[in-house]
């Protein structure tokens, strides 16, 4: 990953603009939400575990 891209949210690396915050209340839901808009460089371990965990950005074969 080049450093652009890591300069770069999820929200702007997939052509995104932020939604509406979810109406769910529950940890992952409104975590995930926050995190699609924190750039890549800023990630902590545990974001990444959260994000891959919940499916996002993650492309299929």
């Amino acid at each position: 990953m080049t450093e652009e891209n890591l300069n770069k949210s999820l929200n702007q690396l997939e052509g995104n603009s932020p939604s509406k915050r979810p109406d769910f209340n529950s940890y992952p839901v409104q975590k995930s939400y926050d995190l699609m808009s924190k750039k890549l460089k800023l990630y902590e371990p545990e974001d990444l575990r959260l994000m891959i965990g919940q499916g996002f950005a993650i492309k299929s074969t």
